[in-house]
């Protein structure tokens, strides 16, 4: 059983030839938690047509409780709370 310190997330990295996981940051809030995935990119080269994904078990200082959790949704929102407060604005991968 997952923590209530714990955050599931699936990170889309991208083409299996051009794209890799590099890690993620978290930044905790008293209101919010903001993750974000970094995933290196190449340059210059030919990518292959496929979708990569890394699963990933974010811990946190304190648990999430009724933060907003912005950055990713959780693959199973009902292990945690404050599901109506939950950002999808998960599309950007920096890095």
């Amino acid at each position: 059983m997952r923590s209530e310190h714990t955050v599931a997330i699936d990170v889309w990295v991208g083409s299996s030839s051009c794209n890799e996981y590099a890690g993620i940051d978290v930044d905790e809030q008293e209101d919010q938690v903001a993750i974000t995935a970094r995933v290196r990119t190449a340059e210059g080269q030919d990518c292959t047509d496929d979708l990569t994904s890394e699963h990933v078990e974010v811990e946190l200082d304190d648990p999430l409780a009724g933060r907003v959790l912005t950055g990713c949704r959780p693959p199973d929102p009902v292990a945690h709370s404050g599901l109506d407060r939950v950002d999808d604005s998960c599309g950007t991968i920096v890095g």
